[in-house]
């Protein structure tokens, strides 16, 4: 089946990549923390420029932040090539000469050690909870009592959250970690659950409460930190002010 692409919609999917790339410790997308200087686009070539709130940001986040973009822009079906470009940081020659020949974290600083894919999955469990304290925090405000409801299923939660409702991309966000971490997200599967898909009873809500309210309150103060450095790193003199886009088509 042959499939035309017009300038338009190929410039559209690439937003809705940077929509889905996220910030590994803060759960958020780079577009949505306006990480992305610059975009440009020329038929079936892109390229993303990158910037971080400090010249110190961590390597292995910015390496992450890179490889999941390239990855992300090299799997649209009419992208030949992607060149993501970090700029203003410490690490950024190794960075970009390392993400251009896809080397690994490890070849590109052969001086580090752990293991990266570790730091993900603590990341990754983080954004779990986070993401279903939000689902949570809004079916609250739809009137349900999570003490006496938990752990609920998601056939009711997706009852309560058909579209066009407002907490839809906020199940849809948490489904897709769930996911991640093959917890069951059939109808009748509970819906609050730890990673290890175990329900959280009535007797359990009061502490894994506090153990949502925790993770949540840490990602956005460090969300708030980031983007109140990159504000004064960049700041914005014009109030109308709109990320630059390059279509060189």
């Amino acid at each position: 089946m042959c499939v035309m692409y017009t300038q338009e919609a190929r410039i559209k999917e690439i937003w809705h990549v940077l929509d889905h790339v996220y910030d590994p410790e803060l759960d958020r997308s780079i577009h949505e923390l306006n990480f992305v200087a610059c975009l440009e686009v020329s038929d079936t070539d892109v390229a993303v420029t990158l910037r971080l709130p400090t010249y110190w940001c961590s390597p292995n986040f910015s390496f992450m932040m890179m490889k999941d973009l390239d990855d992300a822009l090299m799997a649209l079906p009419w992208v030949k090539s992607a060149r993501i470009t970090l700029i203003d940081h410490e690490s950024q020659e190794k960075l970009n000469q390392g993400i251009a020949r896809h080397q690994s974290f490890s070849q590109i600083f052969s001086e580090s050690t752990g293991d990266l894919e570790s730091v993900r999955r603590v990341f990754k469990e983080k954004a779990f909870y986070s993401r279903q304290k939000r689902v949570l925090d809004y079916l609250q405000t739809q009137g349900l009592n999570m003490s006496s409801w938990t752990p609920g299923t998601w056939q009711e939660v997706r009852q309560i959250l058909q579209a066009p409702a407002p907490g839809q991309q906020l199940l849809e966000r948490y489904e897709e970690m769930a996911q991640y971490w093959k917890v069951g997200c059939g109808d009748n599967d509970a819906v609050i659950v730890d990673i290890s898909g175990r329900a959280i009873s009535p007797e359990l809500w009061g502490r894994h409460s506090h153990i949502l309210r925790l993770v949540a309150l840490n990602m956005e103060s460090n969300a708030h930190i980031c983007q109140g450095l990159l504000a004064v790193r960049y700041p914005r003199q014009d109030p109308g002010y709109s990320l630059p886009l390059v279509d060189s088509h």
